[in-house]
């Protein structure tokens, strides 16, 4: 059994180099995506993540997201390779099937988890990761575990008689812990806390954004969470072709139109404002978009003038014309002092 030739095409792309075998992994995981483990023509194998439905490229395109943002961490498995053809993304990892992976459990096993737990709970998060009270998938597990305890059980953790004694306790825990997030102290608890604090490293702003986005009924895409972050990290001039290189090197299934539509979006809920260029359209954080460009029509050298200075050249056409002139979306052409000694 293989993926077909379609997925095969796919997987070869995202690894570099055509598998020799394939093993389907049928043990139940988060998501309904397809998983294999390939075996490479040197007898390495990596495990294959491979989209086959909307929902299913969404998931995998967010977890792509989060591999690339929290870079190489030893508790997560390697990230090896990438493919998304805007219909079925393929993600590749290392392959974890001959780890140790219990039951039986012994209190070297049980001090391990507990010890990369801990390591978990110290790690800063990555910049802009979403908040995981907005994901789709449930947080609290024990109302689940309740109604039925067989897989639970089946884990070996735990007899059904200490179970059925402390599954309350444990429920109410974990109802605590996500309606009342803490600092990471040292404490177990706190492990899933660090993920669940709307992120504001990149600014201030960023999780009002993002909120004022989703008000307005837009989903919340990897891709158009991965704009607004290196919108949010840009200073100064906003160009979308930049913007949209810049967020192709790490996703490259974003295309140009969607980099526009999201800056778009920004300047709808105020939080960017544009202006019109020698070289098209450029935008601005809003509380610093109150400047008229001088733009090199030789060499595309481009300069503001200060606020003082776009204030006195609103008060002259003011006072010759009575007009109340918008500079926030201005620029004046010509050449810049170095072109004018060149060409002197």
């Amino acid at each position: 059994m293989d993926p077909g030739a379609d997925d095969i095409a796919r997987a070869t792309r995202a690894i570099g180099v055509e598998p020799v075998a394939w093993r389907a992994v049928t043990r139940g995981g988060q998501m309904a995506a397809s998983r294999w483990v390939a075996t490479l023509p040197d007898g390495a194998t990596r495990f294959v993540k491979i989209a086959h439905t909307d929902d299913t490229a969404s998931w995998i395109r967010d977890e792509h997201l989060f591999y690339v943002l929290a870079g190489s961490r030893p508790y997560l498995p390697a990230f090896l390779g990438w493919r998304d053809d805007g219909e079925r993304p393929v993600l590749v990892l290392e392959d974890l099937s001959d780890a140790a992976w219990p039951p039986p459990w012994s209190a070297e096993r049980v001090g391990a988890v507990t010890d990369c737990l801990r390591e978990v709970a110290d790690s800063e998060p990555p910049p802009d990761l979403p908040d995981s009270r907005n994901s789709q998938f449930a947080l609290d597990a024990w109302p689940q575990v309740a109604a039925d305890p067989g897989p639970y059980l089946a884990l070996g953790l735990c007899s059904r008689d200490w179970l059925g004694r402390h599954l309350q306790a444990l429920s109410a825990a974990s109802a605590d812990a996500l309606t009342r997030p803490r600092t990471c102290d040292g404490c177990l608890a706190p492990a899933t806390h660090c993920y669940h604090r709307p992120v504001e490293r990149i600014g201030h702003e960023y999780a009002d954004v993002m909120d004022q986005l989703r008000a307005r009924g837009l989903r919340m895409t990897p891709q158009r969470r991965a704009i607004v972050t290196e919108v949010m990290r840009t200073q100064g001039h906003i160009s979308p072709s930049v913007i949209a290189r810049q967020v192709q090197g790490e996703m490259p299934g974003v295309n140009a139109s969607t980099v526009y539509r999201t800056l778009t979006l920004l300047e709808d809920v105020g939080v960017l404002s544009h202006s019109h260029v020698e070289t098209g359209a450029e935008y601005h954080r809003t509380e610093d978009s109150e400047h008229v460009h001088l733009t090199c029509g030789r060499c595309g050298k481009d300069d503001p003038l200060s606020l003082a200075e776009a204030h006195a050249l609103q008060g002259l056409i003011r006072r010759h014309h009575g007009f109340e002139a918008d500079l926030t979306h201005f620029a004046i052409t010509g050449r810049c002092e170095t072109c004018v000694a060149e060409t002197a």
